[in-house]
């Protein structure tokens, strides 16, 4: 873990972008063409093959305190099975846990947005066939299109794939066509320190992500500040006001603040334009995938600005 932060790295203990292997990518060449028993180890992997029609024996936490399989973006998704939930997994696997996943004799190991080095793939390889990320993108650094398709293609899947990425194409084009209010407008997704500075998401991450897909854009006033190959601004407290922008969506997972007078002082805030969610929609919003893009398209709407 690169941040300092103990709520951040509980935040983003899944989702830190370039500073994972720089494993190659690794085709499932000798995996059965219709998989019966999939583990699902990559983060949103679980989503992914669920939306097409897979539901794996096995996965990794979706969250470091996840209490069930799936997030509930997913849930309706498992056809009534309930698969077991793989500890001890992270950047490495815990030798309980390939115990545990040998156990579970999957035919695959979906481990495409991951952050597994060389040596973790070996011993998951010595399982079963794995599908791997494209060698092009760094760990966790997938992008959903290609997530899908690296999935789709390993199962067997592959025209369900592409019509996957194709429907949630038009799902986010559709729901731009609904909000064309937000067309033009300033937003970021911002996570609260404990100094009274923020970490600001870029458009690579998920969280920044979701705002473009709904029409808005990250100024360049912010963008400037990311440095190259991370993928979150830190914007201390006297310079907060890079942030007063149309609008900002605020993780709340509850950092204690012990100065935020700057931030309140913001006219973004003073308008009521700053829209706080919780860890849920948070964590779908770190794990862009079909599944988790439909459902928080359709959560963070309403609770944006009217702009009326």
């Amino acid at each position: 873990m690169r941040l300092v932060s103990a709520m951040l790295a509980v935040l983003l203990s899944f989702a830190l972008a370039a500073c994972g292997s720089g494993s190659d990518s690794s085709s499932a060449s000798e995996a059965p063409p219709a998989p019966q028993r999939v583990a699902a180890l990559g983060l949103g992997d679980v989503d992914t093959l669920l939306a097409l029609g897979v539901v794996p024996v096995i996965v990794a936490p979706w969250a470091q305190d996840a209490k069930e399989p799936v997030g509930e973006w997913a849930k309706p998704l498992l056809q009534g099975k309930n698969p077991q939930m793989l500890l001890g997994t992270g950047t490495e696997l815990d030798t309980k846990a390939i115990e545990t996943l040998a156990a579970s004799k999957p035919d695959v190991i979906v481990a495409v947005n991951s952050g597994f080095d060389d040596a973790t793939f070996s011993r998951l390889e010595a399982i079963a066939p794995v599908i791997r990320r494209p060698a092009q993108f760094s760990a966790w650094g997938v992008p959903w299109e290609d997530q899908v398709r690296a999935i789709a293609g390993g199962v067997g899947r592959a025209a369900q794939g592409d019509a996957l990425v194709t429907k949630t194409q038009a799902t986010i084009r559709r729901t731009q066509e609904q909000h064309p209010q937000y067309r033009g407008k300033t937003a970021a997704t911002v996570l609260p320190k404990s100094d009274g500075g923020f970490y600001a998401y870029a458009t690579s991450d998920g969280r920044g992500q979701v705002l473009t897909m709904l029409g808005f854009t990250l100024p360049e006033a912010v963008s400037s500040l990311i440095p190259t190959g991370k993928f979150f601004a830190e914007i201390p407290a006297e310079r907060v006001n890079v942030l007063d922008l149309d609008a900002l969506v605020y993780l709340d997972y509850g950092t204690k603040v012990a100065e935020d007078t700057a931030f309140r002082s913001l006219a973004v805030s003073r308008e009521n334009r700053v829209t706080t969610i919780d860890r849920t929609i948070g964590n779908a919003m770190s794990m862009p995938n079909p599944v988790t893009i439909e459902w928080v398209l359709q959560q963070l709407p309403p609770r944006l600005p009217a702009f009326a």
